[in-house]
């Protein structure tokens, strides 16, 4: 986790769909930052052939997708 700018974070981390393990990089900002809440928004693009889901072939369904969280973190 490590700041990119101001409210601008990149997280770095291994996700496993399927059995598959991919590296992933989440770009994340800040909605909402005080003394009892914290709220993030990331987003990240995947390419779903990367941990084998669907047919290689992407001329009818796109290789690519994209995926937002939302965090919220209260104490």
């Amino acid at each position: 986790f490590r700041a990119t700018g101001e409210n601008a974070y990149q997280a770095e981390a291994e996700l496993t769909i399927k059995g598959k393990t991919v590296p992933v990089t989440l770009d994340m900002v800040f909605d909402t930052l005080n003394a009892t809440e914290a709220v993030m928004t990331g987003t990240t693009r995947l390419k779903r052939t990367d941990f084998g889901i669907g047919w290689a072939e992407t001329d009818d369904v796109a290789d690519a997708v994209n995926v937002t969280v939302h965090v919220v973190a209260r104490k």
